[in-house]
């Protein structure tokens, strides 16, 4: 007997299917409509079929306006989309009992611990970007120098002074600390190392409120800024009248390029800088700074003497000097000499400010300010502002000589300057009173 053919099931269409299509499907399906073969077409055809499915469930056997509605609100049609609104607005209380079925809470606490797990990972990664910055500073601060000027002109000169003082009571304040922790000692003796730890703490805070002066005055001042309470309290003053005295290194760029290495010309501006410090120093000035090009000092009247004026126009005088001079012992590390380089110093005379600034004494004013547009002077000249030129002239006239010239300044365009030199008469200027108290408690030591 044969077999009866069976009947085959119309395959199912996708989601793309056309309104007309749908309704065409459903009729050829002539008896009720199946429950799980709805629901699996609302799956399939909308985009919210859990839901619609659940609903089928709920209405056995299920409207078929109901379905046809559902199935045309996932058609590209005005009206279809329409009827489902409505459709959807006459369920809700079915889309509500649904929806107390669905952990929203859950959902809503991963978004929230997604976020959290974000911010933490940015944090991080911020974290670690600012450490590879500081890392990269800590590196950058160790190269930066050259080793030319990290060296000194003796090994004796890093034991005088304070700095060796403060080393030496630091070991022992270290030296002592360990053995009271230690133990090792008796009653009697503990309290004598108590006593001497606390001395050399005592002493150590009064030399570290003078480092900021260390390799900034004459080294004949260091003594007598420990011992003189009065001295030391000048440079802690916060106005005082003095000359500035900027020097400038002129076409210095030039100068560098000119160089066979950078490392030949970074000698030569360490060693330069080196001997125009110790000229400043030797003259009574205190040493401000390292500009890059060139130096800043100046010549307060508490610390450089009456004769302030004379010491920095001397001193720059001999700058120029000792600038010539180390050119020529330098010419072979450059491939060519230039002709008109050298120094431009500036002078000023007025009230200045102190003022301590990243551990080192530094110096603030209009006398600064014109002090270093005067440094643009040519190479070779030294030019001062007017201020300076009334003490100068005033005070030491016969020694020396004034030149009126004019320099055109930034912002302000051209200004009286005058260039000074020294005469033939020579002058033997008068030292600071200081000098006189420190050679006096030297030689008490020695006794």
């Amino acid at each position: 007997m044969p077999e009866k053919p069976q009947r085959k099931t119309p395959a199912r269409k996708s989601v793309g299917t056309t309104h007309a299509g749908v309704q065409e499907e459903i009729a050829r399906i002539n008896q009720p409509l199946d429950s799980d073969l709805v629901s699996r077409s609302l799956a399939a055809a909308m985009p919210t079929a859990s839901a619609l499915a659940d609903i089928a469930r709920i209405y056995k056997p299920l409207d078929f306006d109901l379905v046809s509605r559902n199935l045309a609100a996932a058609m590209p049609s005005t009206s279809a989309l329409a009827d489902a609104a409505k459709s959807i607005s006459s369920a809700s209380r079915m889309w509500a009992d649904i929806a107390t079925t669905l952990d929203w809470t859950k959902s809503a606490r991963l978004h929230s611990e997604a976020l959290r797990a974000m911010n933490i990972s940015s944090t991080i990664q911020r974290q670690n970007e600012a450490l590879r910055a500081v890392d990269w500073d800590v590196d950058r601060l160790r190269n930066a120098l050259p080793s030319t000027m990290q060296t000194r002109e003796s090994e004796e000169d890093a034991d005088n002074g304070l700095e060796s003082e403060i080393r030496r009571l630091t070991e022992e304040i270290e030296i002592q600390s360990g053995a009271l922790t230690a133990g090792e000692v008796n009653r009697s003796r503990l309290q004598q190392l108590i006593t001497e730890r606390d001395d050399n703490i005592t002493k150590l805070e009064l030399k570290l409120r003078l480092a900021f002066l260390l390799h900034q005055v004459h080294p004949a001042a260091q003594s007598l800024l420990e011992a003189d309470n009065s001295f030391r309290d000048s440079f802690e003053a916060k106005d005082c009248w003095g000359f500035v005295l900027s020097v400038d290194i002129r076409r210095s760029t030039e100068l560098m390029l000119k160089a066979r290495k950078p490392e030949k010309y970074a000698e030569f501006v360490a060693q330069l800088t080196r001997q125009l410090i110790k000229e400043i120093l030797e003259s009574f000035g205190v040493f401000d700074k390292f500009t890059g090009d060139g130096i800043l000092a100046f010549f307060p009247d508490f610390y450089s003497g009456k004769d302030a004026g004379f010491h920095a126009a001397s001193a720059a005088l001999r700058c120029h000097q000792i600038f010539q001079s180390h050119y020529r012992e330098h010419r072979t590390s450059f491939i060519s000499i230039l002709q008109d380089t050298g120094l431009g110093i500036g002078i000023d005379y007025g009230r200045l400010h102190l003022v301590q600034v990243s551990g080192a004494l530094t110096v603030v004013g209009p006398p600064v300010v014109y002090a270093c547009r005067l440094g643009g002077a040519p190479a070779g000249s030294t030019y001062i502002n007017q201020p300076a030129y009334e003490e100068l002239s005033n005070n030491y006239g016969n020694y020396l000589h004034f030149e009126e010239t004019s320099l055109d300044l930034k912002h302000e365009g051209g200004i009286l300057a005058y260039q000074v030199t020294a005469t033939a008469k020579s002058f033997d200027p008068q030292q600071p009173e200081w000098i006189n108290s420190s050679t006096l408690d030297d030689d008490a030591k020695s006794g």
